[in-house]
């Protein structure tokens, strides 16, 4: 039988994927999750995402939602400790959505889309301690 058991009290990881086709975006997101302590890889798509997921233990990726949501769904089953945040343009994230997974509107402001993460994060207390 095939379980997936933590040890009690396993710190979690301080890695983190970001995977978007836009290099700016990319490295604009890299750069807010480095400045809160994360190691971070990129990538240009999800898949490849996934397979960076694989050679590190990863505690967070964010992803374009566009064309991401099979690598989101394998994440959740391949690396159950990972959370997942899918990026979207502003103008997509409705209020009362019934996404599968949480989204980050992409602000254009910075200091805006940097207090959208952060409240984010801080509803994952583990992964933020």
């Amino acid at each position: 039988m095939f379980t997936i058991d933590l040890p009690p009290n396993t710190p979690p990881p301080r890695h983190a994927v970001v995977a978007d086709a836009d290099p700016a975006q990319r490295m604009a997101l890299a750069g807010l999750l480095r400045r809160r302590g994360f190691t971070v890889a990129v990538a240009a798509d999800a898949m490849t995402a996934l397979t960076l997921m694989g050679e590190q233990d990863t505690a967070l990726a964010l992803m374009a939602r566009d064309g991401a949501e099979q690598a989101a769904a394998l994440a959740v089953v391949l690396y159950p400790r990972t959370r997942i945040l899918l990026t979207v343009p502003v103008a997509a994230a409705l209020p009362g959505g019934d996404a599968p997974f949480p989204l980050l509107p992409l602000d254009p402001d910075p200091d805006a889309l940097a207090d959208r993460l952060d409240r984010w994060l801080s509803r994952l207390i583990p992964l933020a301690a």
